[in-house]
């Protein structure tokens, strides 16, 4: 094959969009990050766990753009990590498909029949029955579970639940915009956002790294200033090795 073509298939597009906040170290020390991060790195990152996509994304949600665009790109790059690791357990779907082949054909049985009691039509109960396949489907919040599981990493001191992700996902996702009517609704936007933020900083650097970061984005309950440098070693348990157990992901 003409080496062009090949060099062609291989380069990828550059990002276009720097990013301009979100400052994981400071200038003075970012040399050192930097070798020792690198350190870390292997192609096993890459094809495993989608590191070098994943990371792409997350440069994407720290560029200058609107906050609901900074946030759903970085909902992306953190379905990119859950699907992964999901992947990579074998847990893509909350039954194997024998199993859910049973438990949708009995569904499917008992819906009908209280839907034909309903006097619904067919194309009604062909619709539910249809729609019931994605009980099969792990939900949002299990799958950040499964990802900070996974990787041993803790997002409590940030302040925000799993849940509060979804729900301003699925307000942008349905709406265009996160809809803000007060202070409170601005705040808790940019809150939520991050703490979305900082989930995958903690896994990119339980992949890569295991000494200390800054983070701007977590506010100190007491004075309302930023903590500045975080101890990775007290964010995450599992540096570089993660769980094998599948109890432990579920």
């Amino acid at each position: 094959m003409n080496p062009y073509i090949i060099q062609h298939q291989i380069l990828r597009s550059p990002v276009l969009k720097t990013p301009s906040f979100k400052m994981l170290m400071p200038y003075g020390y970012s040399s050192e990050f930097v070798r020792t991060a690198f350190k870390g790195y292997s192609k096993e990152l890459e094809n495993r766990y989608g590191f070098d996509i994943a990371l792409e994304w997350y440069l994407e949600c720290n560029s200058d753009a609107a906050i609901e665009t900074n946030f759903l790109n970085a909902t992306t790059c953190l379905e990119l990590l859950m699907d992964k690791v999901l992947s990579e357990k074998k847990l893509d779907y909350i039954l194997n498909d024998q199993d859910f082949k049973i438990f949708y054909k009995e569904l499917c049985k008992s819906s009908g029949a209280i839907l034909t009691g309903l006097h619904k039509d067919k194309n009604t109960i062909a619709a539910v029955n249809s729609s019931l396949k994605q009980a099969q489907r792990i939900s949002f919040v299990n799958k950040i579970h499964s990802l900070i599981n996974y990787w041993g990493i803790t997002i409590e001191d940030t302040r925000i639940k799993e849940s509060d992700i979804r729900e301003v996902r699925n307000k942008i996702t349905h709406t265009g915009r996160y809809p803000i009517s007060n202070d409170t609704d601005r705040k808790h936007l940019m809150h939520v956002n991050n703490g979305l933020q900082t989930l995958p900083i903690r896994v990119f650097l339980a992949m890569l790294y295991d000494k200390f970061y800054q983070d701007d984005g977590l506010v100190d309950n007491s004075n309302g200033e930023s903590n500045g440098w975080v101890n990775f070693n007290d964010v995450c348990n599992k540096l570089g090795n993660p769980c094998c157990n599948q109890e432990e992901v579920s």
